[in-house]
């Protein structure tokens, strides 16, 4: 037998938009747009691929925000481009408004 939850998506589908609203918008100067949308979680390419990502990465964790970096997936820990995956499933929008708030200030002391 299979259930299947048909409310949820509507809830996950507000917070990516949300999300990538405020990608689109607000980090134009750091992100690359993200082109497409798919899963948990936004793929945002550095525009400025000399960011340290590992500095980046620290801080974010320090404030405590759920992001990964690209290259965690890769078996040499290095990836063709440096990119920040930003997830949204566990937040709400206000809470996706006030982590990004965060991953600016996160991304900006570097």
């Amino acid at each position: 037998m299979f259930v299947i939850f048909t409310g949820c998506a509507g809830v996950y589908a507000k917070r990516q938009n949300r999300l990538l609203q405020i990608l689109r918008s607000d980090f134009a100067d750091i992100f690359e747009p993200p082109e497409f949308a798919s899963g948990f979680y936004n793929l945002c390419y550095y525009r400025d691929q000399s960011v340290d990502e590992d500095a980046v990465l620290i801080r974010c964790r320090q404030n405590n925000l759920g992001v990964e970096q690209l290259s965690y997936y890769y078996a040499n820990r290095k990836s063709p481009r440096k990119a920040l995956l930003v997830g949204f499933a566990a937040s709400n929008e206000g809470e996706i408004e006030l982590g990004t708030n965060w991953l600016r200030k996160s991304v900006e002391q570097g």
